[in-house]
């Protein structure tokens, strides 16, 4: 699992907030795929209290996405998916140089 973060100071938040962001959402997607509830999941959205965060697949990592209730959910897939296939070649990259 990569985990990177960006901007969590500017909103009031620190490092711990993005580390359990991370431990969540990467503990929800094993438990999906491991019961097989979800088979080819490719993407998944988590409304919380306090925001939204849309999570996909990358080669072998994930890629989350975590912003404010207001945002609308379709600018923040659109903004997923094209981080996403930004991504995509320098991840699948550094994933296969295990």
């Amino acid at each position: 699992l990569l985990l990177a973060y960006s901007g969590y100071d500017s909103i009031g938040g620190n490092d711990a907030n993005a580390t359990v962001s991370a431990a969540l959402i990467s503990n929800i997607w094993e438990t999906f795929e491991r019961q097989g509830v979800r088979e080819n999941l490719t993407e998944m959205l988590v409304e919380c209290e306090n925001g939204v965060i849309a999570v996909t697949r990358i080669a072998n990592m994930l890629l989350a996405i975590k912003a404010g209730g207001e945002m609308p959910l379709g600018l923040l897939r659109a903004k997923l998916r094209a981080l996403a296939d930004y991504l995509y070649t320098p991840l699948t990259i550094v994933s296969s140089k295990d």
